[in-house]
């Protein structure tokens, strides 16, 4: 199992992100990327995440119910 409780990857080119399994992960900045599109995959299985930095991203969709499990976002 993994404890990462903070990841930091902003301003890597990110165009895609899919993230799941990281159970103790609290928060994620993935600003200043090249992300533009959000699906109900690319988050999932992350029970205590409470802050996510999409900021400086070129999103230009996000798929309904992108969010839904994610009860503890701020």
């Amino acid at each position: 199992e993994n404890n990462i409780q903070i990841l930091e990857l902003k301003s890597n080119d990110i165009k895609n992100i899919s993230l799941s399994n990281l159970t103790t992960l609290r928060s994620i900045d993935l600003s200043s990327n090249k992300i533009n599109y959000l699906s109900k995959k690319s988050l999932k299985q992350l029970p205590h995440l409470t802050e996510i930095i999409l900021s400086n991203n070129n999103l230009e969709d996000i798929e309904p119910f992108a969010f839904k499990d994610l009860v503890n976002l701020r």
